[in-house]
């Protein structure tokens, strides 16, 4: 902290603008943490779920990736019957999601299917994406919070 006072005081330093990055992200580390305290996920692995692909609205790839997941669906879920869907989280991203998986193993079996199949080929290996799975109550509180970081988090100790 004697650093940035430092360098606040002398506008001309050459660290100046490092400094300020450094402390920006400090700050920014430091609300979510804060935030993450009163985000609470419930850890009930025995209920459906259902698959989320997290995707940057400015890509445009809702619709290509919605007819992706169907034809799949067609191909080798008939019988499970799915629904897909988007949903906009917030300004920069978009919800592709596939809805319902009765149990866990089915749900992340279709993950490793849609990875495998939609995400790591063609039309789509360019693009980033976040993919989990998760259930219709925390998908509530995700939702409601928009607390895409803390999901995931959660999703790598839980899954």
């Amino acid at each position: 902290r004697v650093l940035f006072r430092s360098i606040k005081r002398n506008a001309d330093h050459p660290l100046k603008a490092y400094a300020e990055n450094l402390l920006e992200a400090s700050k920014t580390f430091s609300e979510k943490a804060e935030r993450a305290k009163g985000i609470r996920f419930t850890r009930n692995l025995e209920q459906p779920h259902q698959l989320v692909i997290v995707h940057n609205r400015n890509d445009q790839l809702s619709t290509k990736l919605t007819e992706a997941l169907e034809k799949l669906n067609v191909r080798s879920h008939a019988q499970a019957k799915l629904i897909t869907s988007n949903l906009a989280l917030n300004d920069t991203y978009t919800l592709t999601f596939v809805l319902e998986f009765p149990q866990l193993p089915a749900a992340k079996e279709y993950l490793t299917s849609v990875r495998r199949q939609i995400l790591e080929t063609g039309d789509f290996i360019n693009f980033k994406f976040d993919i989990f799975v998760i259930t219709r109550e925390n998908f509530g509180t995700f939702y409601r919070t928009k607390a895409l970081d803390e999901y995931l988090a959660f999703y790598d100790r839980n899954y």
